[in-house]
């Protein structure tokens, strides 16, 4: 992040909401930082609950979340998967033994 990049957000975002006649409005900036104070821990644990505590750090980019949290899916399909494939196995060994002979 460059000084010019902070100081186009700051412009186009937040001056108007932390200067809105042009001097610095304290109380708003205070509203603002505890705003994103809450999103920070809220972002943290929907992130850590989505990634199975793989991922819980905020400020972790959007693709970087989205592909833990991807993996995780693929995880627990395969998981699934696995599992389907153990059971389907033991139901046949388990039909097996009631089969009845044909003639």
């Amino acid at each position: 992040m460059t000084d010019a990049e902070v100081q186009k957000v700051f412009k186009e975002f937040w001056q108007d909401i932390v200067m809105p006649d042009g001097e610095w409005d304290l109380e708003q900036v205070k509203r603002e930082l505890y705003d994103y104070a809450q999103f920070m821990e809220e972002t943290s644990k929907v992130y850590d609950h989505i990634t199975m505590g793989r991922v819980s750090k905020p400020n972790t980019t959007a693709e970087a979340v989205i592909a833990e949290a991807d993996e995780v899916l693929n995880d627990l399909i395969r998981e699934a998967i696995e599992e389907d494939r153990e059971d389907r196995k033991d139901r046949k060994d388990h039909i097996d033994d009631w089969k009845v002979p044909c003639r």
